[in-house]
């Protein structure tokens, strides 16, 4: 039996990807001239990692768990829609677990979103929000806050 070599191999932490280390696009950090990875399926940056058996079991486990989430609102909502029906459960707003219910439909009717990270453009206004804040003095706690700060804006 032949056994592929995987030690070559780089895997995105965020959504799975795998692909040999040549493959996988890179670029400099404009502030640290450190060079850095962009996964090419998901654009995450710097979150490339040398592929494990174990690391692709955890990225697998926590898509499986996201998608049984989903599901699992899915199932709640039917049984309680069906006690409903049946007169097992009368909702008239007075009832505390009457929010669950309007919860779960709001949120059921979302679509599922895909994880935006940050573009070239987003990376761009960072650094120079940086150097305007801290005129070419900032401390490394400034760039995480700033980055922390775009993504949370472009994912809630």
């Amino acid at each position: 039996m032949n056994e592929i070599d995987d030690s070559d191999l780089a895997q995105c932490c965020s959504c799975g990807f795998v692909d040999y280390w040549d493959e996988i696009p890179k670029g400099r950090c404009p502030w640290s001239e450190d060079y850095l990875t962009e996964c090419p399926e998901c654009g995450e940056v710097d979150n490339m990692a040398d592929y494990t058996v174990e690391r692709a079991e955890r990225i697998d486990a926590k898509k499986v768990s996201q998608a049984l989430d989903r599901e699992l609102m899915h199932m709640a909502l039917d049984v309680m829609e069906a006690a409903i029906k049946a007169g097992d459960w009368e909702v008239d707003g007075a009832c505390d677990p009457d929010w669950v219910l309007n919860a779960l439909r709001a949120r059921l009717a979302q679509p599922e979103r895909e994880w935006q990270g940050l573009t070239d453009e987003d990376i761009q206004e960072i650094h120079y929000q940086i150097k305007a804040k801290g005129m070419g003095a900032y401390k490394t706690e400034d760039i995480y806050r700033a980055i922390e700060a775009k993504l949370k804006e472009k994912n809630t």
